[in-house]
């Protein structure tokens, strides 16, 4: 990367590095294990440390940022540059291309371990100062100390390695993203890394994903994340809906029967077999309450690897739902709580199958597709006429809701048709000829 003005390091003051807040969120009932790479965090640790000690020292690779970074993968890996990043030109590729087996993109800024591979942008500016060219720059992240980022790294703006510097916002919207390693734990492989034990490192939003992190149970090692689908929303009218599984067209969403009241259980039955009716309404948020009378589907406590039931309505993101359409008529159904979906257990299909949450993992288990039943508010049409009035009955306009097809009848009263019989006559003369021309009324003559 060419150089840079050091009076642009000069307004560099602070940057606020949000780590972001863990909560802890069920994944499921059973564990996932990652691909590592083969090497320990002490390992990168002790190359970093001998590169700082050295200075600037790469011993391949010449005096541009890639260096660092092709020299970090061979030396601490064993990955060959070229084998994996041979048409990178610009080092704000870098973080375009498909990492190594046991490397993880996390996009943006905010995010930062030691180890980590840290990507810059290209052509950044900030407050009328140049932040990175065309080029961008990678770093290593030699450490992170309260509000200031350790690099090590060379020709970013003649600072020598390593780049100690709390970050300002203007260098903070320079950074592309990390390329984190999942390091290899000694007497530890395969992790076991509990779905139990996730945590939401990034929540999702409707246009970008989140991420989970997991935790080994056996050495406590943190290297496994996966991603968080990104939300969407189906716009589901406010109204009563029956929730079908793509499992068995037959099969819908129940309250277990029996069971209509707090702790109430949430199952799959056949078709009318159960209670099969709840009250969707769209919270202010974005999610919906899924109702059932005065209670509302909840995931138990909020807990990781939570039961779905029926609980008082508290408004808590437990009982919060977002409704994301899929594309084929069915939606993922995803808690607000935990970012996990609404899910049939073990894919069940016999009546009395427990729903639970579950971690996105594309079946169809966690595909539902929504029928509304009744809405709350009906857009009519213009109606039909169904029976016509006569001069002895009323008749009949019937209205269709264009949404839920339910009907309404409105009557339209009898007509009378007058049945006119001639009472009485009178002789035509000739004056009465002329008035009846005329249009003009009887003139009695004395």
């Amino acid at each position: 990367m060419k150089r840079i003005r050091k009076n642009v390091l000069s307004i560099i003051t602070a940057l606020i590095i949000v780590m972001g807040m863990f909560s802890q969120v069920p994944i499921g009932i059973s564990n996932v294990y990652a691909a590592e790479t083969n090497a320990t965090e002490k390992q990168a640790k002790d190359w970093m440390d001998k590169i700082v000690r050295e200075g600037a020292t790469i011993k391949n690779g010449g005096t541009q940022c890639v260096a660092v970074f092709n020299e970090y993968l061979g030396a601490v890996f064993g990955i060959d540059w070229h084998t994996n990043y041979g048409s990178v030109w610009n080092a704000y590729e870098i973080f375009d291309k498909n990492p190594p087996s046991g490397f993880t993109k996390i996009a943006g800024a905010g995010n930062y371990r030691a180890g980590d591979i840290i990507v810059f942008k290209p052509n950044v500016t900030y407050n009328g100062y140049v932040i990175t060219k065309g080029t961008g720059h990678v770093a290593i992240i030699y450490s992170v100390n309260g509000n200031t980022v350790n690099l090590v790294h060379q020709n970013f703006a003649g600072n020598s390695v390593p780049f100690n510097k709390a970050m300002s916002d203007g260098l903070k919207s320079a950074v592309k993203g990390v390329i984190r390693p999942t390091w290899k734990t000694e007497g530890c492989t395969p992790h076991n890394y509990t779905n139990e034990s996730a945590v939401v490192e990034k929540a999702p939003t409707t246009t970008s994903k989140g991420l989970w992190r997991f935790k080994c149970a056996n050495c406590g090692d943190t290297g496994l994340t996966r991603e968080i689908p990104a939300l969407g929303d189906a716009n589901l009218k406010n109204g009563t809906y029956m929730i079908q599984s793509a499992l068995d067209a037959n099969k819908y969403v129940s309250v277990t029967p029996f069971q209509s009241y707090k702790q109430g259980n949430i199952s799959l039955y056949s078709k009318d077999v159960a209670d099969q009716k709840f009250h969707i309404t769209k919270n202010a948020d974005g999610t919906y309450k899924f109702g059932y009378g005065k209670l509302v589907v909840d995931v138990c406590g909020g807990a990781p690897v939570g039961n779905v039931w029926l609980w008082d309505d508290t408004g808590d993101n437990a009982q919060k739902w977002y409704v994301v359409p899929m594309g084929d008529g069915y939606c993922r159904v995803v808690n607000r709580a935990q970012y996990f979906n609404f899910d049939v257990v073990n894919f069940g299909t016999a009546n009395g199958t427990n729903i639970g949450s579950y971690w996105d993992n594309g079946g169809k288990a966690q595909r539902f597709k929504f029928v509304l039943v009744e809405c709350d508010q009906h857009n009519w049409d213009a109606g039909k006429v169904t029976k016509q009035e006569t001069a002895t009955e009323d008749g009949e306009i019937t209205y269709t809701c264009k949404d839920c097809h339910m009907t309404k009848k409105e009557t339209t009263k009898k007509k009378h048709v007058h049945d006119y019989k001639v009472v009485s006559r009178i002789a035509p003369t000739v004056q009465r000829m002329a008035q009846l021309q005329l249009n003009v009324p009887d003139v009695e003559t004395q």
